[in-house]
């Protein structure tokens, strides 16, 4: 791919993200995530190696702010540079034969919700939009539920995505507010990461309140060689104050030339 389509087609996937932004403001990055502790280097680094390589995503928190469609949004930063990001606007791209369907590529669900807003599915469609992943073709959406357990519930049972579908995705991410001394002193933090590994998720990260620490279960994951360079790069952006969601993305193109 060229340097002048793979620049459209960064744009065209800017948009895309630009367009989750309901709330006004600045789009936040991976490193506006870490500057606020929201996640640390460690988790940073390996679900940016998770996404770089096109793990599917869902983001998770029941309260409405907590911050899932933020964190979801900056880990699409890290994405393959050259995937393209389709939101799902309407149930036709569901299809597995539509037109926009062009590999590789991110299908964006805004919400996996019952409202009847832009880039919401519900219903049969959310086991549609499941069943489309496969090599090539990831899924980056989020949904409220605040464990594992409740997630399933919700996709599982009620809205009958099988086991095996769920298994699918590579990289879940709850999320969890915790209120400080004040009632405007709140600290957003990734509660939870899971990992699936042969189809069953695992926890691999987990928030401590009381230490405001995070815990990696499985450190060895931590030793291959490409996490620690997305370790590095993240660190070194965040000495450079790089943290504009687009700039951040730039630097991350440039740096994955290198990164193989």
């Amino acid at each position: 791919m060229d340097n002048q389509v793979l620049d459209k087609l960064e744009e065209y996937n800017w948009r895309q993200i630009e367009d989750l932004n309901q709330r006004g403001g600045r789009m936040l990055s991976v490193v506006d995530l870490l500057l606020a502790g929201t996640i640390d280097l460690d988790l940073a680094a390996y679900c940016c190696h998770l996404m770089s390589k096109g793990a599917s995503i869902l983001t998770a928190a029941n309260p409405g702010g907590a911050g899932k469609t933020t964190v979801m949004a900056a880990f699409l930063g890290f994405i393959p540079p050259g995937t393209k990001i389709v939101t799902v606007s309407d149930s036709s791209i569901l299809d597995p034969k539509h037109p926009a369907h062009k590999k590789p590529e991110y299908l964006l669900v805004h919400e996996i919700g019952s409202g009847h807003y832009y880039g919401y599915i519900w219903g049969r469609d959310v086991l549609r939009y499941f069943s489309l992943i496969e090599e090539g073709r990831s899924i980056a959406s989020n949904l409220h539920a605040d464990t594992l357990e409740e997630m399933k519930y919700v996709l599982c049972d009620e809205l009958d995505v099988p086991d095996r579908l769920l298994g699918k995705v590579d990289l879940i991410m709850f999320i969890a507010m915790h209120r400080g001394r004040s009632y405007f002193d709140i600290r957003r933090r990734v509660s939870t990461v899971y990992q699936s590994f042969n189809s069953k998720h695992e926890l691999i990260f987990e928030h401590d309140p009381a230490s405001d620490k995070f815990a990696c279960f499985k450190p060895e994951l931590l030793a291959d060689t490409r996490v620690q360079k997305i370790r590095s790069f993240l660190e070194e952006l965040m000495k450079r104050r790089v943290f504009e969601h687009t700039s951040v993305r730039k630097s991350f193109v440039e740096f994955y030339k290198n990164l193989h």
